[in-house]
């Protein structure tokens, strides 16, 4: 049946690659072909297109890393890599100064490559670096009360400070923040949704609030807001991008 055809293929689609010392060496060879440009020879970030185009690009030594669905101070399960390898990230409207998404590549050689990024830090052998990822519950619709409580959670949580009064990362504390190695860093623009480098979807942005991004100034809201508030303030965060109505239209259901 085409049901039992669908099957296998659909497991095949899902399939992991573990780091054998074969698929190591191939991923070495994907990243000197399409990583080292930026990242580096010796995975530090530090790569002459980097150099040539004055950008901040990941220091896989010290394995950091934003986008993560694990808690705030953990390392990023394979998966996270694998998504950011697969849809890369845009940093601006200038694709020259984004990292290209790499879905054209088979899905042997982004397990591969992201396994061999992996080889630049000792901070992987460490069994407590590493955590379980959170839980992200389905988002819930989007209501005018949700967006007015976001709008509050906006002033309470001190989100202008960085981001502005209306979210285009102008606020007073934006010209001076650095990352975790002193490089400065500017806040999301969030009348722009699709520069938000970890996705403008809800879930997306839910999932950052949860975990915040490691090395730079943005906190974790886990402890801090439940679950609803986040979720209120996801809705708040949206409207600044495509106004209220129009957060209402697309996810009030």
């Amino acid at each position: 049946s085409l049901a039992l055809l669908a099957a296998p293929a659909q497991a095949r689609s899902k399939k992991r690659y573990e780091a054998t010392p074969k698929l190591l060496k191939l991923g070495k060879r994907v990243y000197r072909q399409y990583c080292v440009e930026c990242h580096g020879e010796k995975g530090d970030g530090l790569g002459e297109s980097a150099k040539e185009l004055g950008l901040v690009c990941r220091d896989f030594t010290l394995a950091v890393f934003k986008f993560r669905t694990t808690p705030s101070g953990y390392l990023p399960t394979d998966e996270d890599l694998y998504r950011t390898i697969t849809h890369g990230i845009r940093l601006s409207m200038d694709p020259e100064r984004n990292m290209r998404p790499f879905k054209d590549l088979s899905r042997k050689k982004r397990w591969a490559v992201l396994h061999y990024i992996k080889t630049f830090s000792d901070r992987w052998k460490d069994p407590e670096e590493h955590a379980e990822p959170i839980t992200i519950p389905d988002p819930p619709p989007a209501t005018r009360e949700r967006i007015a409580n976001g709008r509050k959670l906006w002033g309470l949580m001190q989100c202008r400070h960085c981001h502005g009064d209306r979210g285009k990362g102008d606020g007073p504390s934006a010209a001076g923040l650095k990352d975790h190695r002193g490089y400065p860093i500017r806040p999301a623009d969030f009348t722009n949704l699709e520069l938000i480098k970890g996705g403008h979807r809800p879930r997306d942005i839910y999932r950052t609030f949860t975990t915040g991004l490691d090395g730079t100034p943005m906190p974790s809201f886990g402890d801090s807001l439940s679950d609803d508030q986040r979720w209120d303030l996801v809705y708040f965060v949206l409207s600044l991008g495509m106004g209220e109505e129009g957060v209402l239209e697309r996810y009030g259901r």
